[in-house]
C-alpha cells in the first residue's frame, strides 16, 4: 500500500517527566531530563473532501521497532536508512479505530495565522509554521486514559517536516498520573516524492487554513 502522504514521525525525545495534577494543561511543562529517547508515530496527512485529515497509522514494523529499541536503550537519537522507510511504507497499516481501543480519536492543523492563543505563546507551537494536534482518549479499562500529542512543524523539505514536539499521556493510578515527553522530531515522508511531493502540497494549504 503507497500513502502518498503517509509518514512515519521519529521523535529524538526527552526522558519523561512524571507529575501528578487533576487536569493537565492543554501543552503540559517540559521534561527536565536531558536524555534523548527515539519515538516513533505512524499517521497520514491526506485532503478530505472538505479539509485536510490526518489519519493515524499502525504499529511500526518489528525490524524497524528493533533497531529504534536499541537506539532508546542506548539513550541515542535514530535515524531511519532508506530500507527502513521502505519497509514501513510497504507493511502500513491503519490503525483500528474501535470502541474497544479507542474511546475517541481528535486531530486539528492548524496554519500559524489560526493558532489559539496557547499554540501563539506555547515554545512548542510558538514560531512554527504550522501545527497537528492529536488527542487520543481510551476506554475505561485501559490503564491509559488520554494521550496528548502536538507537533509544531518548523523545517521541510520534499521529504521530511521537521520541529518540536510534546506528548502528555495520562495514565490510571490511584490518581491520574500524567506523563511529558517534549523534544524534536522529524517526519519522514514514505515512498518516492514526486516532482512537488505531498509534503509540499500540505504545506502550501496550511497557508491560512483555518480548519479543525
Amino acid at each position: 500500500m503507497t500513502c502518498a502522504a503517509a509518514a512515519i514521525v521519529l521523535l529524538a525525545m526527552l526522558r519523561p517527566a512524571v507529575r501528578a495534577e487533576t487536569e493537565p494543561s492543554t501543552l503540559p511543562p517540559e521534561s527536565e531530563s536531558g536524555m534523548a529517547r527515539p519515538i516513533a508515530r505512524l499517521f497520514e496527512v491526506r485532503r478530505g473532501a472538505e479539509h485536510l485529515e490526518l489519519a493515524l497509522g499502525g504499529d511500526v514494523p518489528t525490524p524497524v521497532n528493533q533497531k529504534m529499541t536499541a537506539a532508546a536503550n542506548a539513550g541515542q537519537a535514530w535515524v531511519p536508512a532508506v530500507e527502513d522507510l521502505r519497509e514501513v511504507n510497504e507493511k502500513w497499516r491503519p490503525a483500528k479505530i474501535e470502541p474497544r481501543n479507542y474511546a475517541k480519536v481528535e486531530y486539528r492543523l492548524l496554519g500559524s495565522d489560526a493558532f489559539p492563543p496557547e499554540f501563539s505563546e506555547d515554545e512548542t507551537t510558538k514560531g512554527s509554521q504550522f501545527a497537528i494536534a492529536i488527542k487520543e482518549s481510551f476506554p475505561g479499562g485501559q490503564a491509559v486514559r488520554m494521550t496528548y500529542s502536538v507537533f509544531g512543524v518548523r523545517n521541510r523539505t520534499p521529504t521530511v517536516l521537521s520541529g518540536t514536539a510534546i506528548i502528555s499521556t495520562v495514565a490510571v493510578a490511584p490518581f491520574p498520573l500524567p506523563i511529558v515527553l517534549k523534544g524534536d522530531f522529524q517526519a519522514y515522508r514514505l515512498g518516492e516524492a514526486p516532482a512537488r511531493s505531498v509534503f509540499q502540497r500540505i504545506s502550501d494549504l496550511f497557508s491560512g487554513c483555518r480548519h479543525r
